[in-house]
């Protein structure tokens, strides 16, 4: 592995851990901006994750989206459904249980992939 895949996986998973402290917050404050923190945390672990697979940078929405349909990989297009709707709901707000299903739904699809990419 190379260093600079390396370092795109810790930031992955810094992310990650993130993600879930702000799931916490927003549990114990009630406070939807953490749930939407989260959210969008998870959003970035995912183009990162993206970045590891293809080996690129990428820099745009469209761009994770046509980087998920390259991926030819069932799990990661379902992971990447999930942190598209969260990144949505970023801007957009939106129902507090579609977002925790989905933040559970891709900290669960991340586990799974990352014991791959190890």
């Amino acid at each position: 592995m190379t260093h600079v895949k390396n370092a795109k996986i810790g930031r992955m998973n810094t992310f990650l851990r993130h993600s879930r402290k702000e799931y916490f917050r927003y549990k114990k404050t009630g406070k939807l901006i953490h749930l939407e923190q989260a959210g969008e945390k998870v959003y970035n672990a995912y183009i990162l994750l993206l970045e590891v697979i293809h080996g690129v940078n990428i820099t745009s929405h469209k761009a994770v989206r046509d980087y998920t349909r390259l991926s030819n990989n069932r799990t990661v297009v379902e992971l990447g459904t999930a942190a598209d709707a969260l990144h949505i709901r970023f801007y957009e707000g939106g129902d507090e249980f579609f977002m925790e299903r989905n933040l559970f739904k891709a900290w669960s699809l991340f586990a799974k992939l990352k014991r791959r990419i190890k």
